[in-house]
């Protein structure tokens, strides 16, 4: 009685391997274990930058000197007031993240350097990376404001 139980659960089992291996056979929809899959995996051109490129006190400041490129300033606005690189556009990076909308002020099309107070401050990384992920041209002046103050160049705001 027990050996036919256990023939009866062998012909099922192999019934419905059998079963199972055909539907598998017949579908479309699924690629076999060896086979290689049919569409490549995607990946960013070699030409599109995925981080900002980190600048030199003297770069920032040789680029300063052009007229085709806007310095952004993350830091709050109360520190911007007490002092920035002039002509940068005041964006803090609570605010951005906050209303992405702010981003609209900047202009596409002209290379944006980023840059907060020095240093060990990480919003100048974080705001590019941010407008990168919009589509925009972003560097970042790591250093920032307190390098470009040391180095005595121009400075507009409080702390002239």
């Amino acid at each position: 009685m027990i050996r036919q139980t256990f023939k009866e659960i062998a012909l099922l089992l192999a019934v419905s391997l059998a079963l199972a291996a055909t539907t598998y056979a017949a579908r479309t929809d699924v690629r076999g274990l060896m086979e290689t899959p049919a569409t490549p995996v995607l990946q960013a051109p070699m030409n599109m930058p995925t981080a900002p490129v980190p600048l030199t006190a003297e770069q920032a400041y040789d680029l300063f000197t052009r007229k085709d490129v806007v310095f952004v300033d993350g830091r709050d606005s109360f520190d911007y007031d007490m002092g920035h690189i002039p002509g940068a556009i005041n964006i803090p990076l609570h605010e951005a993240q906050a209303d992405p909308s702010v981003l609209e002020v900047l202009p596409r099309g002209k290379q944006l350097v980023v840059y907060c107070s020095n240093e060990l401050c990480n919003t100048a990384q974080k705001l590019a990376l941010m407008l990168i992920d919009k589509e925009f041209n972003a560097d970042i002046f790591p250093e920032g404001f307190q390098k470009w103050a040391e180095l005595g160049r121009e400075t507009e705001g409080g702390l002239q």
